[in-house]
């Protein structure tokens, strides 16, 4: 039996450039490890609206043009409807190339959003499909969290839902990529044996850096051997609390102060409201927005800090331990799943500014501890290698395979 293999992603190849972190790495590593194993492997996003496009390593390339985000395109309902046409799209796409195949060919859908999924799986295809959703998020909550409070925002998140309906009643399986997650799905209606827990994963190899290419980049950037560089990589949106940093970055001492760099990398919605919040600690605050150089980023970080209230799997903080980075971290249940208290990171209440000024000074004054968390965290990471990560994806995708009537 033949079968092909599609990977939905809602992103824009746009927004892939050579050195992006975040699900662009994501997407990356899935098509890197396509070319390796014998299985063909597809992968799916948009290029703008509502056109798809099969994303290869040619998408790869620096560029200047502006970075797509959808959810800036459109108001959040909008979105949510464009996903669904994005979907109905794919569909038709997926529809027309397995026409030509012969009726022994399976096509695996494994697609990374649901409402996507609500659309991918609506309709029956012209040959056999094994479905598969990943939840990357506890979608509802986070939607609740990050909307206003309007009619159309309650709108919105009832019609996720229903797309996440259609999704546990039509998938084969469905993959969480945390135990959060996992209890979530059993929350909003869905059968345990249903469900596989497998994380996310990344190229840990892609993150080695020597000492020499940190100092190659240290200067660069400018910044001086004696600097203690803390950063923070993610959207600058409510739950993932980037306010905290900059309060606790305001507590410490200015003698303290003057020896920090605080990189803020990101954009999206609190941009303005972060910059009003940090204008009296200005000059020595950087608001980087989106970079394109991440890998390059963390080699001249010496603290990472991921703050969040709510997270799925921080992709993030994956990065940060695979390249060795002394961390900081919210106390959170998804973010103890990943790494231990004084282990692998240090971890604080994301209420308390005053807890991650103290973690801060903590870190600032002891270099042996910074390299100890960093080089526990880098081992830890191997965990989520893509080459022990990918092999469970494909134990899923058999499991049901072997299941399908012949």
């Amino acid at each position: 039996m033949k079968f092909f293999i599609f990977h939905v992603f809602e992103g824009s190849e746009l927004s892939l450039r050579e050195n992006a972190g975040g699900v662009d790495s994501f997407i990356k590593c899935v098509i890197n490890y396509s070319k390796q194993c014998k299985f063909p492997i597809t992968v799916i996003g948009r290029n703008k609206y509502f056109i798809p496009r099969i994303i290869t390593n040619k998408e790869f390339k620096s560029s200047s043009s502006p970075i797509s985000n959808q959810t800036r395109l459109f108001p959040f309902f909008m979105y949510i409807l464009s996903n669904f046409i994005l979907g109905l799209i794919i569909f038709l796409l997926i529809s027309a190339f397995s026409f030509k195949q012969r009726k022994d060919v399976v096509n695996i859908i494994h697609v990374h959003n649901p409402v996507i999924g609500g659309a991918l799986f609506l309709f029956p295809y012209y040959i056999r499909t094994i479905n598969i959703v990943q939840f990357h998020s506890e979608y509802s909550k986070r939607l609740k969290l990050i909307l206003p409070k309007t009619l159309l925002s309650k709108l919105a998140i009832w019609l996720h839902s229903f797309f996440e309906k259609v999704c546990l009643l039509r998938a084969d399986r469905i993959i969480a990529i945390n135990e959060n997650i996992f209890r979530y799905l059993i929350g909003i209606g869905c059968s345990s044996d249903k469900i596989r827990k497998i994380p996310i994963f990344l190229d840990t190899s892609y993150y080695n850096m020597n000492s020499a290419e940190v100092e190659k980049n240290k200067i660069t950037f400018g910044i001086s051997k004696e600097k203690i560089v803390v950063t923070y990589i993610g959207r600058l949106s409510k739950e993932k609390n980037i306010e905290v940093i900059i309060r606790a970055f305001s507590y410490l001492d200015i003698s303290i102060r003057r020896n920090l760099l605080l990189l803020i990398v990101g954009k999206g919605d609190e941009l303005g409201r972060l910059k009003s919040i940090a204008a009296s600690i200005s000059e020595n605050l950087f608001f980087l927005g989106h970079r394109t150089d991440i890998k390059r980023i963390l080699s001249i970080t010496d603290i990472f800090i991921i703050p969040s209230f709510t997270e799925g799997f921080p992709f993030s903080l994956l990065e940060a331990m695979a390249t060795g980075k002394a961390i900081i971290a919210s106390n959170i249940p998804a973010i103890r799943k990943i790494v231990d208290d004084r282990k692998e990171a240090l971890l604080f209440n994301p209420h308390n500014p005053e807890e991650l000024r103290d973690l801060l000074l903590k870190l600032y004054s002891n270099q042996a501890l910074r390299q100890e968390l960093g080089k526990n965290a880098r081992k830890k990471s191997k965990i989520y290698d893509a080459h022990t990560i990918i092999p469970r994806l494909f134990k899923v995708y058999l499991e049901v395979l072997h299941k399908l009537p012949k």
